[in-house]
Formats: C-alpha cells, sequence, structure tokens
C-alpha cells in the first residue's frame, strides 16, 4: 500500500478505477511475483490474512542450482532456522529447479529462508493462488474482480474456520 522509498506499488495500478480505501492481503517480496489480493472490507483482509482461517498460498518457484533430495521432505516436516520453524503444507519437486510449494502461513520470506539452508536461491518466486482464487492468465501488472464463485468459497472457509462471514462489494486480484 506504500513504499518507504517511493517505488510504485501494488495499489497504484488499479487507481483512479479503485478511489475508496482498500487493504491488502499479504504481501509479496520485491523480488517475488505473483497474486494479490485487495478488498475495501478490513474484516475480510484481517481473515484471508490470518493462518487460522486456513487460506492456503501457492507457489511455484524456480531455483539457481538442483533442488537437493530431501529437501520437499524436510520443508513439509518443518525447518529450523534461527528458532524459527518454516513449514511447508505440502512441496511437489517438477524437476531438478522447479518445484510447487503450499503455505498455511507464509512467514516472512518463508520459501528464500527454506532454501538458503540447503545453498539454494529462487531465481523465480511466483504466487499462483490464494485459496480458491488463481491467478490464471492474468498478465502482470493487471487486475480483476473476483468472481461469485470465488467470493462464496472463501465464505466456505471463513465459516468453516473461527470467526464469522462478512459482507463485500470489491474484492480484486492482481498480479
Amino acid at each position: 500500500m506504500s513504499d518507504p522509498h517511493g517505488r510504485p506499488t501494488a495499489a497504484s495500478l488499479f487507481r483512479p478505477t479503485i478511489t475508496e480505501r482498500v487493504y491488502n492481503v499479504g504481501r509479496l517480496d520485491l523480488e517475488s511475483c505473483g497474486l494479490l489480493l485487495f478488498t475495501n472490507d478490513g474484516q475480510f483482509a484481517s481473515k484471508a490474512g490470518h493462518p487460522s482461517y486456513g487460506l492456503i498460498k501457492e507457489y511455484e518457484v524456480k531455483t539457481d542450482r538442483r533442488i537437493h533430495g530431501t529437501f520437499a521432505a524436510q520443508f513439509e516436516a518443518g525447518l529450523d532456522e534461527g528458532g524459527e520453524t518454516l513449514k511447508a503444507e505440502r512441496v511437489v519437486i517438477k524437476d531438478e529447479y522447479i518445484f510447487t510449494v503450499w503455505l498455511a502461513e507464509g512467514k516472512n520470506r518463508e520459501i528464500r529462508r527454506a532454501l538458503s539452508l540447503f545453498g539454494l536461491k529462487a531465481l523465480t518466486l511466483r504466487r499462483v493462488s490464494i485459496g480458491p482464487v488463481k491467478l490464471g492468465n492474468l498478465a502482470e501488472g493487471s487486475w480483476r474482480h473476483i468472481d461469485i464463485a470465488e467470493i462464496e468459497s472463501l465464505e466456505r472457509i471463513f465459516s468453516a474456520s473461527p470467526g464469522a462471514s462478512t459482507n463485500r462489494t470489491s474484492e480484486g486480484v492482481q498480479q
């Protein structure tokens, strides 16, 4: 929503079309790309961003070197990094350099930190879904409104988890 260095923000991509106050659901670091959600409903943003609601985020990652054979199992079991546990819900290795990972909590730079424990760096790290909302073929720098089916799926997730559902009028998906 803002940048201390004055760089353009993701929210600036849909202004002036959307003029009301919007909240971001999660963040991506400067080197990452992919799906972001924005909403005008603060309660929705709070639920969608809180790990207790179980909104799983999916990422596609390409590494600079071959992925270690035990990386997936160890990341799923939990990796200790300076007293903090980095843990993926699931990791699927696609080839020697590419994997898909699903995170429930999304700690700061969690995937990059897990990779560094194996001497790896992410060449590309792209969020492709947040719960039932998929990035699909949305071009980088573009946005769209989420559809009613996506809203209903999110409502089901929130009603099955702690907290009550809310009414929203303007949620969006952005890459």
